[in-house]
């Protein structure tokens, strides 16, 4: 035996645990072949060691084997929920651009009443991007766990083949499972991801009307003649550009970056260096963390751009391009200053509604050793944790779950559009950003009106308990009122009938009668009004659940109140909303827990 000690094993614990570490790690199942794998697990036991499969191919059956079996334990989860299954989708294409594939996402209730999200499919997408090749793709995972008669609605980006995709899947749905346990239509069950929504508007903001020219990825210059052609196409873009153009020259050498550097630590005395954020072309967020760094930064760039032009070492064709190119003026600095306090907005937004992946930003910027970025002009709070996190307390995580729901959405849209009204008057003297910014109103009200296409978006946000509908009456305008108490009947109604279809409902349910709303009031829009509580009043005595949860006072917002806890709460005296409201709060705001997917796993 070679000196090795026999010792006792829980074998199929440690090959469950060794699957799950190859798989988890992104190991190469070529791993288990490996002599010093093998003798390292010797080494602890021989017993573990004998039972090591030979072949990388063992790994890969037994893998897909407890694949199969997850399935049918997400399989049985999905018949137990409390909820519909709402999907999240997006699709992704490989770096070498010859390998697409959809990551779709399951979000439910489960039976303990908590809410989750777990990647159910990642198929390939063969041939073309069609909305019908993408409904049959969704139809057959659909097929597979079975959730037919309870697939809710669908979280997904922006892209007009999800229309399409959703229409011809209404009719997949219909021919399987039948007329009446389709409740959903097409429309309503086609859900617009906030993210990209934020994410288009807050493009406008910093591209203007050329944001695609400014998408291709221009880290790696082909040569010095489209190096300056390049760096004049950012520099014609005002400040954001020539701050672009300044980081692209720092990245541009090792020793530049040593250099800059160095000023901040022997110059400035600052006790740890950073270099500016590197913008990509993928999200915008990367050119506010770069505006971000840069106004941190400042002193140390300008100290950077006088060191380097006054040294005689330096080459004469770089001087000139940091000077011609590089070069912010004090009024630059004023204008960068203006839009970053413009796109904090949407930074604050889409960190806090971003839900379950926020909650793992924070959790990994609690444990990482690296220094954390300042937002510039606001003391203690970090760019990778949630506004008004305790900074003397970086080790404890905000549950910022149920920020990531669907009924934050309509009053978030009225948030940031309210800001960008004010931007228009304080800018009205500054063409660039006036222009910029009545564009982005633009845009946010674009998909703001699409947002009525689906009553869920309204429903959802009744639901929450801090809003109710004295929000909306005293935050819309009276004529947006219409209709609205409508759709809290008709929601109810089509809930009702999918809940009954799927065998979830009880028969007995509560009679709908109408009643009137309360009398709007006015009042200011800020982040967070709409969990504003109410005086105490009488509550009338009325048989509809809507109209009784209604004519209660609003629930007064404070640190840790929770809408799920509230309705688990309530379930005797609103048997029917509860369910709804549990229903509607498995539903994400947006769709990054499948992005996630992707770049958490390097795909």
């Amino acid at each position: 035996m070679n000196g090795k000690i026999r010792t006792t094993a829980k074998i199929d614990k440690f090959y469950d645990d060794m699957m799950m570490w190859i798989s988890t790690s992104r190991q190469a199942f070529l791993v288990i072949e490996h002599p010093k794998f093998r003798d390292m697990i010797s080494d602890l036991s021989i017993d573990a060691a004998e039972m090591l499969p030979k072949s990388s191919n063992t790994i890969r059956k037994a893998i897909i084997t407890q694949f199969e079996k997850q399935k049918d334990v997400l399989k049985e989860r999905f018949t137990q929920s409390r909820s519909r299954i709402h999907l999240s989708m997006d699709a992704w294409t490989t770096p070498s651009g010859d390998r697409h594939f959809l990551g779709i996402v399951a979000n439910w209730c489960d039976d303990m009443f908590e809410i989750h999200n777990v990647l159910i499919a990642l198929p390939e997408i063969e041939g073309p991007h069609t909305g019908l090749n993408l409904a049959n793709i969704i139809q057959k995972v659909v097929d597979e766990y079975n959730i037919g008669a309870k697939v809710g609605y669908f979280m997904m980006d922006n892209a007009s083949n999800n229309d399409t995709a959703m229409q011809e899947l209404q009719s997949l749905l219909i021919s399987r499972y039948g007329e009446g346990s389709v409740t959903i239509t097409s429309d309503e069950r086609r859900l617009r991801c906030f993210g990209h929504i934020l994410n288009l508007a807050a493009k406008t903001l910093l591209f203007g009307a050329d944001e695609r020219a400014f998408e291709a990825d221009n880290n790696n210059y082909l040569g010095e003649k489209e190096e300056e052609a390049e760096l004049n196409k950012w520099r014609k873009l005002g400040p954001v550009g020539t701050a672009h153009n300044f980081v692209m020259f720092i990245y541009g050498s090792s020793q530049r970056r040593k250099e800059f550097r160095k000023i901040q630590v022997e110059v400035l005395k600052q006790s740890v260096s950073i270099l500016p954020a590197k913008p990509n072309a993928t999200r915008w967020n990367t050119n506010f963390l770069m505006i971000n760094d840069m106004l941190n930064l400042r002193e140390a760039v300008l100290l950077y751009i006088s060191m380097f032009l006054s040294n005689p070492t330096n080459d004469k064709k770089d001087k000139a391009k940091l000077e011609k190119h590089c070069m912010l003026s004090t009024d630059d600095w004023e204008e960068l200053i203006n839009i970053h306090a413009l796109l904090y907005d949407f930074w604050e937004l889409t960190m806090r509604m971003q839900g379950d992946v926020a909650k793992k930003l924070q959790q990994t910027a609690a444990r990482s050793d690296e220094p954390e970025a300042i937002v510039f002009n606001k003391p203690g709070v970090t760019i990778f944790k949630q506004p008004n996190v305790n900074p003397n307390a970086a080790s404890v995580v905000e549950d910022t779950t149920e920020d990531g729901a669907l009924f934050n959405v309509l009053p978030a849209f009225d948030y940031i559009l309210s800001k960008l009204e004010a931007a228009k008057q304080t800018y009205a003297k500054n063409t660039r950003l006036s222009t910029v910014v009545n564009m982005a109103w633009l845009k946010m009200d674009e998909y703001f009106q699409k947002s009525d296409l689906s009553k869920v978006y309204f429903v959802a946000a009744v639901l929450d308990p801090r809003v109710k509908m004295k929000y909306f009456e005293k935050s819309w305008e009276r004529k947006w009122l219409i209709g609205l108490k409508e759709k809290l009947y008709d929601f109810m109604d089509e809930f009702q009938g999918a809940m009954q279809s799927a065998g979830e409902m009880d028969d007995h349910l509560s009679d709908i009668i109408d009643t009137d709303m309360p009398d709007s009031e006015e009042s200011q829009t800020a982040f967070g009004s709409w969990r504003e509580s109410d005086d105490n009043i009488d509550m009338p005595k009325v048989r509809d659940e809507w109209a009784r949860y209604l004519s209660l006072p609003r629930v007064r917002d404070y640190k840790g109140f929770s809408v799920r806890r509230y309705w688990i709460a309530e379930r005797d005296q609103f048997p029917v909303l509860s369910k709804l409201a549990l229903d509607t709060l498995a539903i994400p705001a947006m769709s990054t827990e499948v992005e996630r997917v992707f770049s958490g796993y390097a795909l």
